[in-house]
């Protein structure tokens, strides 16, 4: 009995002397001022090892001390090797078990340029409390990562207007756009002076219309409706300009959007293609005419598959991403589209308007001078898929005019003639001086068939004209004053 209780009074003094050394520590006092003395004395000994001794600890105050610590351990007159040892320190806090630890490691190290927190930085842009999200967007400044812009982009929209300030300063640090985001609350803005002026004069015209010599209560009434009228232009415009604002806004934010997205180039076009399959016209549209914009090859075939969509405007946009792309492939699926469509009568627009522009994208891409009917571009596919180059060759008539190859001021031109009673293709070569046709004379060849003779370019009047030779570019153009259209053939 006497042992027990001896065992009890020994426990007893371990746990009170235990408790009294706790008591003993500034870290661990309940009075706040002591506590932070405590860790201002503890950056000011630069004890780095201590921090990581208090991070290894399982009290949470402890380590949030220590946090605290090293955070201050970056200033002036700070030697570098003990920077070093704090940032080492708070790299190893990043896997506390303690949110507030982790989160104000990441901070801390954020604010150094550190990007090792940058993950807890970006997850906490949703935290609930603003104060997190604020103070994450100010640390994502300096880190200067482009993998936090899409969620700082989304908080341009935050209710809290700390956070949408700290948000587009470090998306114009990290960007080095700007795309005239106002993240202050519109009502809040100074007015225009000339409108403030409108204002006031309004109030002083319609004072001096009031009759001073009528009944004081009379009188009072008609001040007061007087100045409820200046009051509700005053609200107006404040409105008017709240409105303006959030617009301004809103273009701002679908250009960092767009900028961002056009930044992450394989991310926007798998977006873009989705958006092809859209429920809504207008966005399968759009998604066409920025997948052209893009020069995405990749979405060639999802292109092409919109030359069939519902909706004429959809086609329309498909056969000008089409003609952006600039692909062989795309000619003979441009060329049926034309042909399902040209037997359309003037009460079927939108047929109409899908031939028009299956031609129009054929025109642009081939440069070729043939009519609106498919059957000539049937027939001219039939005899010129074989060869034929985008940019490369030029179909006129019954010619193909490439460019082989350029030698100072020389230029090697392949002229094609196609004999229709032997359905063949004639190839000859020839070089001529640029300084003998550039700009002046029609570029002239001779072809002999069956005994026959064949001026090239006798059957294409106007004939061409060589104009400029640019880089690895040759500016064909029609001797035509009506016309003055000019082609561009690329050299190998």
């Amino acid at each position: 009995m006497t042992s027990m209780r001896h065992l009890t009074l020994s426990l007893l003094t371990v746990a009170t002397l235990a408790g009294n050394l706790q008591a003993e520590d500034p870290l661990l006092s309940k009075d706040l001022q002591v506590r932070k003395d405590a860790m201002i004395s503890l950056a000011r000994d630069q004890d780095v090892a201590k921090c990581q001794r208090l991070l290894a600890s399982d009290n949470f105050a402890l380590r949030k001390a220590a946090v605290f610590a090293l955070a201050r351990l970056n200033t002036p007159g700070i030697a570098a090797d003990i920077t070093q040892q704090a940032t080492t320190a708070l790299k190893s806090a990043l896997a506390d078990d303690s949110f507030i630890i982790r989160f104000e490691a990441a901070r801390t190290l954020g604010r150094w340029g550190v990007s090792d927190g940058e993950p807890i930085l970006v997850d906490a842009l949703a935290h609930t409390n603003p104060l997190r999200r604020r103070q994450s967007a100010e640390a994502l400044f300096f880190v200067g990562s482009s993998k936090s812009i899409k969620n700082l982009i989304y908080n341009l929209t935050d209710a809290d207007y700390t956070v949408r300030r700290s948000s587009i300063e470090a998306l114009r640090k990290i960007t080095g756009q700007n795309f005239g985001y106002v993240s202050v609350d519109p009502r809040y803005l100074p007015m225009e002076f000339d409108q403030r002026k409108e204002l006031l004069a309004l109030r002083s015209e319609l004072l001096e219309e009031l009759n001073t010599d009528q009944n004081p209560e009379d009188l009072k009434q008609q001040r007061f409706e007087a100045m409820d009228k200046v009051s509700q232009e005053f609200k107006r415009a404040i409105d008017a300009r709240a409105v303006e604002m959030i617009d301004r806004r809103r273009v701002a934010i679908r250009g960092w959007k767009d900028w961002w997205l056009s930044n992450k180039t394989g991310e926007r076009i798998d977006w873009l293609v989705t958006g092809l399959e859209h429920e809504n016209a207008d966005t399968r549209r759009i998604s066409a005419l920025s997948l052209g914009d893009m020069q995405a090859i990749s979405a060639h075939d999802a292109i092409i598959n919109k030359l069939e969509d519902d909706d004429t405007d959809v086609t329309v946009a498909a056969c000008r991403a089409l003609a952006k792309l600039n692909q062989k492939d795309s000619l003979p699926a441009l060329i049926e589209m034309m042909a399902s469509h040209e037997d359309a009568d003037r009460t079927e627009k939108g047929r109409l308007i899908r031939s028009y522009a299956a031609y129009q994208a054929l025109l642009g891409m081939t440069q070729a001078n043939y009519s609106s009917l498919s059957r000539v571009w049937k027939d001219w596919w039939e005899r010129s898929e074989d060869f034929f180059e985008i940019g490369r060759d030029l179909p006129h008539g019954d010619y193909n005019v490439r460019v082989l190859s350029r030698s100072g001021n020389s230029i090697t031109f392949e002229v094609r003639l196609y004999h229709h009673a032997t359905k063949e293709w004639f190839v000859d070569s020839f070089t001529e001086n640029l300084g003998d046709v550039l700009g002046e004379s029609e570029i002239e060849h001779t072809f002999t068939i069956s005994g026959r003779e064949f001026t090239r370019l006798d059957d294409m009047r106007p004939g061409l004209v060589v104009q400029k030779v640019l880089g690895d570019t040759v500016i064909l153009k029609v001797d035509d004053e009506k016309s003055g259209t000019t082609y561009t053939l690329r050299l190998p």
